[in-house]
């Protein structure tokens, strides 16, 4: 319940019970399979499996401890409450949840999925679309991998256009710079194509291929996931450049349609053939065939593109066959980075005139050069070579960091180059994932939450604004499942103020009935300062002197320093038992010092036993330098160590090793 009492004496108490669970009516949604919007009226607790929308579940913790307990308590959640809502859950977590350094992440549709892969992780299972991890000190560094031609097909992006508006956006922009230069949409051109058919036409494909890889690159910088590095693979390094901010977006568009343009004639000239073999192999084994092929990309120490003539392709393919090699066309109807492309130079050239590239703000690594560029190079000059020369993707590798994980992300429509990725890693003893954000044969959200997850994981902070929206029905999170585990110092003082300067003493308090007076104290015990159990007299743990004259010296301020104490009075050992503490306090007035000690388990009024007085004095000079060596020669006898402390313990005095200074003691019988 609520009250509320007010000023003026009138009071008022609310009785609160629990909101009726309430059916909210299905709002669109979007078919996986078209990616357009479902006008239905069903109940969205009642929709139909084969519609439900992927959704990121994300749980975080302290500890490993922790994080396997909250993932317990969530699976009890949705087994108490099995109609909540999958959308409900996923943003609950997301926006009303810390997020720590112990991480999980899980793609599911239905909870009875999110409860399986849960169950899964808690059995030491590894459950499907799942990451699990601790952030480091900073997130997994992050590179952007443009992909090149081949994966496109008509439809792509489809489903992100109608749900993501962030995706939209861009991909609009990009559509409407297109049509002003070209005259004709490209996004039209995507969508309205047969869905799933590979996309073959030069002059399309190019410019769809690019859209897709801007509006997917700002879609995921909108989420808060910034490249560190950003890597094109061919014509992917267009889009990369604009991205990295060495070219506008306009100049990009440019680009890429001069470059698709003239390449239209060339369609159905040539082929390319993706082969498993290193770049000195492959070109041993297209040295017959001359001009005729020639490499096109060394993606890794063991992936090489050939381009040429289609009829040579066609017979270079079946002798790979034959040798039992790996060897795949790409069917891309045109001979990439052959020697076809060299009648369209000067043209493409001139149509880029005047094109004035800025220096980029993000690393860029070109595949043409396989270096780091600046930004201001990739002038039309660079384009040329982009569209002529070998990709170098392999090199562009030894330029990255070689200390610590990478994750790098494939912009584009399907992850071709993931097993080139790989290779490059292996062959430099390096570690990394390969992402995508694409697939063919998925659905799209299901691939870009599944690798969000997995940035996510990895200490990327996501903007979950841009990607959940507030939940429609509150949803009961299990609070945090702390461990318990204890703090406390065995021993130790409960004492109220625990902010002790010196080792001995607490801080000193000046009295508020008489100025002239401090007061310090604490308590010390074995378990405090364990130092003590070292020094025993008769069996009994008892403060050195020289430590009670350290206490006094604590008192001190430094502009107070040097004092001499003086008239010193021992009036009773200040002794300490096996367990327990002793208060220990020293009382200052004006130049008068007295030390006293009772248990610190006796109540308040308990009297308090005198241990030490003394006065304070100034110094006004040095004290006299004391002669060792005029000490030493009237002394004649030498005893060790070992054999002084012997003799000290026959008398009654137990030194342990803290107290056992002595190496060696030169002495006299006098």
């Amino acid at each position: 319940g609520v009250n509320s009492f007010g000023f003026g004496g009138a009071n008022a108490h609310v009785v609160l019970g629990s909101p009726p669970e309430t059916v909210h009516p299905e709002i669109p949604e979007t078919s996986p399979e078209t990616g357009k919007p479902e006008a239905t009226a069903r109940v969205r607790s009642q929709k139909s499996s084969e519609h439900a929308v992927p959704q990121l579940l994300v749980l975080s913790a302290r500890n490993t401890a922790a994080l396997k307990e909250k993932a317990s308590d969530t699976v009890s959640l949705l087994q108490h409450r099995p109609k909540t809502l999958p959308a409900d859950l996923a943003a609950a977590l997301a926006l009303h949840r810390s997020h720590l350094d112990h991480r999980l992440a899980l793609v599911f549709e239905q909870t009875g999925e999110a409860v399986q892969g849960l169950e899964t992780f808690l059995a030491g299972g590894l459950p499907d679309q799942f990451e699990t991890g601790r952030v480091g000190e900073r997130p997994t560094p992050v590179a952007f991998i443009f992909t090149g031609m081949g994966p496109q097909w008509y439809g792509m992006g489809q489903a992100l256009y109608h749900t993501a508006p962030g995706f939209r956006e861009a991909l609009d922009r990009f559509d409407s710079l297109f049509t002003a230069i070209s005259g004709w949409s490209v996004r039209g051109r995507m969508f309205d194509g047969s869905q799933g058919e590979p996309m073959t036409d030069v002059e399309t494909a190019q410019p769809a291929n690019m859209a897709l890889q801007w509006a997917l690159a700002s879609w995921l910088q909108s989420l808060g996931i910034e490249p560190q590095f950003v890597i094109g693979h061919s014509v992917g390094e267009i889009a990369g450049a604009c991205v990295a901010g060495a070219l506008t977006l306009e100049e990009g568009v440019r680009v890429i349609y001069q470059r698709s343009r003239l390449q239209k004639d060339m369609q159905d000239q040539g082929e390319m053939l993706a082969v498993g073999m290193s770049r000195e192999e492959s070109e041993r084994i297209i040295e017959p065939f001359g001009d005729h092929l020639s490499i096109a990309a060394v993606n890794s120490p063991l992936s090489v593109t050939i381009s040429g003539e289609t009829a040579a392709i066609n017979r270079l393919q079946s002798m790979i066959e034959d040798r039992q090699l790996f060897c795949r066309k790409l069917n891309t109807g045109v001979a990439y980075h052959s020697e076809q492309m060299d009648g369209i130079r000067d043209e493409f050239l001139a149509s880029l005139a005047g094109l004035s590239p800025a220096k980029s703000r993000v690393t860029l690594l070109s595949t043409v050069t396989g270096a780091l560029v600046e930004g201001t190079e990739v002038t039309a000059d660079h384009w040329w070579r982009n569209m002529r020369n070998p990709v170098v993707f392999d090199r562009v590798f030894e330029r990255l960091p070689d200390a610590g994980d990478m994750l790098f992300i494939q912009i584009g429509p399907h992850p071709v180059l993931s097993t080139a990725i790989y290779e490059n890693l292996a062959h430099l003893n390096r570690s990394g994932q390969a992402l995508a954000t694409l697939r063919r044969d998925r659905g799209a959200w299901d691939v870009l939450l599944e690798s969000a997850g997995k940035c996510y994981v990895h200490g990327h902070e996501i903007n979950w604004d841009r990607l959940v929206k507030p939940p429609r029905t509150p949803v009961p999170l299990p609070p945090y499942p702390w461990q318990k585990e204890r703090y406390w110092l065995d021993g130790m003082s409960n004492q109220p103020d625990g902010r002790f300067q010196h080792p001995f003493i607490g801080r000193g308090i000046e009295s508020s009935v008489d100025p002239e007076t401090w007061v310090w104290e604490r308590a010390i015990s074995l378990d405090s300062h364990p130092i003590l159990s070292d020094h025993n007299v008769l069996d009994r743990s008892i403060m050195p002197l020289a430590g009670q004259i350290e206490m006094l010296f604590e008192t001190l301020d430094v502009a107070e320093v040097p004092v001499a104490f003086t008239d010193l009075e021992l009036v009773n050992p200040l002794l300490f038992p096996k367990s327990g503490a002793h208060l220990v306090q020293i009382v200052r007035k004006q130049a008068r010092y007295a030390m006293s000690s009772r248990p610190e388990s006796h109540d308040h009024g308990a009297a308090w036993l005198p241990n030490l007085r003394t006065v304070r004095s100034s110094v006004d000079r040095k004290p006299d330098r004391i002669d060792l060596e005029a000490i030493k020669s009237r002394c004649d006898r030498r005893t060790t160590g070992g054999r002084f402390y012997e003799l000290a313990a026959e008398m009654g005095f137990q030194y342990g090793p803290a107290f056992r200074q002595i190496d060696e003691m030169t002495h006299n019988d006098q």
